[in-house]
């Protein structure tokens, strides 16, 4: 890793990347070019594992999560007890496994053309069982009544996520680790 983790490093925690790849330009260009992924930390040592939505949802080590990344940082909400970060890290985890939102991708392609939520709001069915990586981080979270300033899961996009913590700083933390 280039940057340093936060010394603070907690289970929760949110990574967010803006990646180099293909697909991440094309999420890129349709979110306004923050960020293309978001995973959770589910532990910080001895090396931070991260959970997050790929073709499935994988828990991984979180230098191969950020090793082809352009930029990577660690969004630190401060207002979370210990115990509401286990509660995020559980809800996560129930995820463990299962496979990849592609018809939601498609969804939120349609929205980003034509600049709505509209396709995500009615025609999302089924996604709790395929996450997508911004939808597995926001459900993990909706237990605590955080939303991200989305009022449906399905619409969410890695840059609502970054952007949101971004505009808060009073409560998150965003340090940038590569």
């Amino acid at each position: 890793m280039s940057g340093q983790l936060p010394a603070s490093l907690q289970a929760g925690d949110i990574l967010a990347i803006r990646g180099t790849g293909f697909f991440a330009r094309g999420i890129l260009a349709a979110t306004g070019n923050t960020v293309s992924h978001v995973g959770m930390v589910l532990a910080p040592t001895p090396g931070p594992l991260v959970i997050e939505a790929l073709w499935r949802v994988k828990t991984r080590p979180l230098s191969l999560s950020i090793q082809d990344s352009e930029k990577a940082y660690i969004l630190s909400d401060l207002s979370l007890t210990p115990s509401q970060r286990e509660t995020v890290v559980l809800n996560a985890c129930k995820f463990s496994a299962d496979g990849y939102g592609w018809w939601d991708i498609g969804l939120q392609a349609a929205d980003a053309v034509c600049h709505t939520t509209f396709f995500t709001d009615r025609l999302s069915w089924g996604l709790e069982g395929h996450p997508i990586c911004s939808y597995l981080v926001a459900a993990a979270y909706v237990s605590l009544g955080l939303t991200f300033g989305r009022k449906t899961l399905q619409s969410i996009t890695p840059a609502d996520i970054f952007n949101f913590a971004l505009q808060q700083p009073d409560i998150y933390t965003v340090t940038e680790i590569k």
